[in-house]
This record gives C-alpha cells, sequence and structure tokens, in this order.
C-alpha cells in the first residue's frame, strides 16, 4: 500500500505540475491548429504510463530547402528543460517551436531568414540558467549534411528560450564530417557553463565552451592529435564545470572523457574484461548526485545482430564510479540496443529503447543492475525508423525532473513519466 500511495502521490504532483501556468507569464494565443489545453491528452497519457504524443507545428518549407535537406517535414532536433518538463523545445532546422505545458499548446519563438535557404539549425539545447530556460543552438550555413563541404557555424543564444535571440559565436570556413545527425553538438553543464563540439577547418571536431552564455573560446584545437571525425554524443556534468564526456564511432567506437574543460581528453575502456570487444556506438553518462560521481552506461552487442537481429547478444557496460570500474548487465531478453535513445532520470535510472521498440529502465542501486532488475515501460508504440539515427544521431534523447524522457521521432515528440 505504501508504494502504491507514493507512485500516485508522484504521478499527481507531476500532473499538478504540468497543469500550472508557466513561470514567465502567459505566451499568448496557441499556434494555429494546436490543440485547446483542457483537450490535450497528456495528463490521461500520464496517469496510464503511456507515451504522449506532442505535435509541434511543422509548416512545409520551400524548394530551396526541400533540395537541401531532402524532405519538406521533420523535427531536426528537440530538447526539454531538465528541470521544467513543462517546457519542451523542438526545430525543424528553420523554426523553434516551443510548448510551455508539456507539449500541448506551441508558439513559434525565434525562424531564420526566409530568404536564407543555405542555412539550417542543427542543434538544440535547453538549460535552466537562473530560473530561466536558456536556450542555445547551432546554426549551419552551407550544405549541412554533404561531408567535407565548406560551412560557415553560429552560436545563437537566448537567455530565457523566449526573445533577445543574439550570435554568441561565429566560425567560417570549417568542412562538415559527421557521419551521424547534422554534424554538431551543444550541451550545457554546470551553472552556465557550455560545451560545443563543431567541425573544424580540417574536418575533424574541436571544442568550443563558455561559463557564462556570452563569451566563447577554443578548448580542443583544430587538428589537434587524436581529434574524432565523428562525434555520437556529449554530455557535461551539472555540478562540476571542467567534466565533460564524448563517444564517438569513427572507426573502432571509444569513450573519452576530460576534466579540464575540453582541453584534453583521456580514452575510458568501458569493456575492459572483454578480449573481443563488443560493438556499441551509443552510450549515456549522468551526474545524480551532487558532487558524486558520473554513473555511464554504453549499449553493446556482438556483429551476430547484422546476420541474424533475433540473435543481438545484447549487453550493458556499467559504471556508478566515473568508469574506474565496469561491470556488464544483460537485458531480460533478446534485443538490440546498439542504435536506441539511451538517457538517464534526474535519479540516474537508465531508460534504453531497443530496436523492436521495446522500452527498460534499468535501476541503480550501487552496484552492477541484475537482469531482473531491468523494469519494462511502455513500448514506443512502432519500433524506432533504421533511419533514427542518421537524422537525430545518437544523442537524441533527453530528461527532465522528476523523470520525463524525451524521444524525437519525424514529425512527433514522444514523451514518457517515469514513475519512481
Amino acid at each position: 500500500m505504501v508504494r502504491r500511495t507514493s507512485v500516485l502521490a508522484w504521478v499527481a504532483a507531476l500532473l499538478a505540475l504540468l497543469a500550472v501556468p508557466g513561470p514567465f507569464g502567459p505566451l499568448g494565443p496557441p499556434p494555429a491548429g494546436a490543440a485547446p489545453a483542457a483537450a490535450c491528452a497528456r495528463g490521461a497519457a500520464d496517469r496510464a504510463h503511456r507515451w504522449f504524443e506532442a505535435a509541434p507545428p511543422l509548416p512545409a518549407r520551400g524548394l530551396g530547402r526541400q533540395a537541401q535537406s531532402g524532405s519538406t517535414v521533420q523535427v531536426r532536433a528537440a530538447a526539454l528543460d531538465p528541470a521544467d518538463p513543462r517546457v519542451v523545445l523542438a526545430t525543424d532546422g528553420t523554426r523553434v517551436q516551443r510548448s510551455d505545458d508539456g507539449g500541448c499548446t506551441w508558439r513559434e519563438v525565434w525562424t531564420l531568414d526566409v530568404e536564407d535557404t543555405v542555412s539550417e539549425i542543427a542543434a538544440l539545447d535547453v538549460a535552466h540558467v537562473a530560473g530561466h530556460s536558456r536556450v542555445l543552438l547551432v546554426v549551419v550555413t552551407g550544405p549541412p549534411h554533404a561531408l567535407g563541404e565548406a560551412v560557415r557555424l553560429r552560436i545563437v543564444r537566448s537567455d530565457d528560450g523566449r526573445g533577445g535571440w543574439t550570435t554568441a559565436y561565429e566560425a567560417a570556413g570549417v568542412r562538415t564530417a559527421a557521419q551521424h545527425g547534422p554534424g554538431a553538438l551543444v550541451r550545457s553543464g554546470a551553472g552556465a557553463t557550455a560545451y560545443a563540439a563543431l567541425p573544424s577547418p580540417t574536418g575533424a571536431y574541436t571544442w568550443v565552451a563558455t561559463a557564462d552564455g556570452r563569451t566563447w573560446e577554443q578548448r580542443t584545437p583544430p587538428g589537434a592529435s587524436d581529434t574524432p571525425a565523428d562525434l555520437n554524443g556529449a554530455a557535461a556534468s551539472p555540478w562540476d564545470p571542467a567534466e565533460v564526456w564524448q563517444w564517438h564511432g569513427a572507426g573502432p567506437a571509444r569513450l573519452r572523457v576530460s576534466r579540464d574543460g575540453a582541453r584534453t581528453w583521456r580514452d575510458v575502456d568501458p569493456w575492459p574484461t572483454f578480449p573481443t570487444k563488443p560493438f556499441w556506438e551509443v552510450a549515456d553518462v549522468a551526474w545524480p548526485r551532487r558532487n558524486g560521481p558520473a554513473r555511464i552506461v554504453v549499449a553493446g552487442g556482438s556483429l551476430r545482430q547484422f546476420d541474424d537481429p533475433a540473435d543481438p547478444a545484447a549487453v550493458l557496460a556499467w559504471s556508478g564510479d566515473g568508469g574506474t570500474s565496469w561491470g556488464v548487465s544483460f537485458p531480460p531478453r533478446k534485443v538490440s540496443f546498439v542504435e536506441g535513445p539511451v538517457t538517464h532520470t534526474a535519479r540516474g535510472d537508465a531508460v534504453l529503447t531497443g530496436a523492436d521498440g521495446r522500452v527498460y529502465l534499468v535501476p541503480y542501486r550501487g552496484r552492477v543492475p541484475r537482469r531482473e532488475e531491468w523494469r519494462p515501460l511502455a513500448p514506443l508504440g512502432r519500433p524506432p525508423d533504421p533511419n533514427w539515427p542518421v537524422s537525430f544521431g545518437l544523442d537524441a534523447a533527453r530528461t527532465s525532473a522528476p523523470g520525463v524522457v524525451l524521444v524525437p521521432d519525424y514529425t512527433r515528440l514522444r514523451l514518457l513519466a517515469v514513475p519512481p
């Protein structure tokens, strides 16, 4: 009875939070075609522990943008405020849409110049800074999906995610090199700290960083020794402004950590006891305790999965001490997580989506999770499209406290309230 009461209380608190008006005042009328908040199915989905499909407005784009990206309507990136599950942002590459009620209604808050047909919003990040939802965008001018092409990059900032949009950083003459996603990443860390991984003139990635969102400086020089040419994901500590992780899959997949603000990097082997390393591409890093070590999961499998999808030999590498020691955990059923969305809730539990659409919560309890502790959550309803990692990258899932998970789809955002 105690357990049931606590779960019901948690759900009631989350629904109450989603019902509260936005903390920054009314946004005005919802965009044309948006469902009224009273008719939104978000509350019912949360009560039933089912995925809610939010539908941000995605206007059809002009012929120039169609020729550039190959599609007329698609979500390009999405994010949640990590401290406020009501605040959801999404972009189709041209416009930034914002919801302050958990995805029920939307309003356009920024757009590229309508004549600028060769620019695209390639990355989006939301951080909770000074009580506001700060938003950082990476805008690529040029053909961002063509390898080796010269482009110009801008980092655009809004301190509240509503107005005051300002270009905070620019770089020209860089060359795209990404194999997955649009070719840039931006991640917020402790306080107002943020990091961006951007293509450089050599084609390899370079890191730039800021302590306040306004002034950016280069940290990893272009062409530095061992600089990756492909980047699958990254994470920055919310407690330590100097700790940032990256993982990439150009050649053998590698997990790396910097503890000096992306100036130098050290390789971390998530499979120290494996003579033949499992195949992997996705990982996630979280810091659920203030000043505590990072908790890391790396989703792996054998190469047999490409010959026999029914036998993926899935295995999860797990570390609860910042990568100093590693254990392995096996899912309760045969399912591949090698290219599925992976993220963490605020309390440090991992949420993994399999190739067949199954979703599992893997708890952290100070030790390697046992097979019987993997908890099935509501499935996505349909498996992710095989092109999902190509369109969104391998680090697109997001979470917000107390436990809301976001997984973007081509024209929808799927949100799930994860019970404790």
